[in-house]
């Protein structure tokens, strides 16, 4: 039997996901903003992050386990992701001279440096976290650009609100919760019709 909609548990469940990430990060940022001899901007760029893919993927990973086949790679996944995403930044600045990379970054617009930045990492945090779930979804490659389309507007919207204090607050929330969690229950609502249709069963 067809399903007329999709799961909106696995919307929700990502958008809170996102949502109880984001808060926990608060004392994350007090703490490395009390450490002596440390420069916040460099180390909390770094990893702010990572604590919120790893924070966030072991949320996910509570609905993903009973959806799809070695879900514990979740959250180990999700940091990956969000690491190499952060490598390739690092790599493509550090392969440029210094006054290159400064005259790009002060002639770039803040919502394009935003999107660029943002796209990057979440292109990368979507493709390793594909490894997982091309075991179990058919048609997974879309997670990648459904993550890379969250980055984008995240990148958008911070750029856009770089004056407004804590705008991440807000826009991490919709940009890497809601959406993706949209675009996973599209996903897992196209796979379960094609299953009804052919009987066959998830996760096989």
């Amino acid at each position: 039997m067809r399903k007329s909609g999709m799961d909106l548990v696995i919307v929700l469940w990502w958008l809170l996901s996102a949502i109880i990430a984001v808060l926990l990060l608060g004392p994350l940022i007090g703490l490395i903003s009390n450490l002596p001899g440390i420069n916040v901007d460099q180390l909390g760029a770094f990893t702010i992050p990572l604590a919120y893919a790893l924070i966030a993927g072991t949320l996910q990973w509570l609905i993903l386990r009973t959806r799809i086949k070695k879900a514990g790679w979740w959250p180990l996944a999700s940091l990956g992701g969000m690491g190499a995403g952060f490598l390739i930044l690092f790599g493509l600045m550090a392969g440029l001279p210094q006054e290159t990379a400064q005259s790009i970054s002060s002639s770039l617009p803040e919502p394009v440096q935003g999107m660029l930045e943002w796209g990057i990492e979440a292109g990368a945090l979507g493709l390793v976290q594909w490894l997982v779930l091309r075991k179990s979804l058919p048609r997974a490659g879309w997670w990648i650009a459904i993550s890379l389309l969250g980055g984008l507007l995240l990148g958008l919207m911070v750029g856009v609100g770089v004056q407004t204090p804590s705008w991440e607050v807000y826009a991490i929330p919709l940009c890497m919760g809601l959406i993706p969690g949209l675009g996973l229950a599209g996903l897992f609502w196209s796979w379960e019709n094609r299953r009804a249709d052919t009987g066959v069963q998830a996760g096989t």
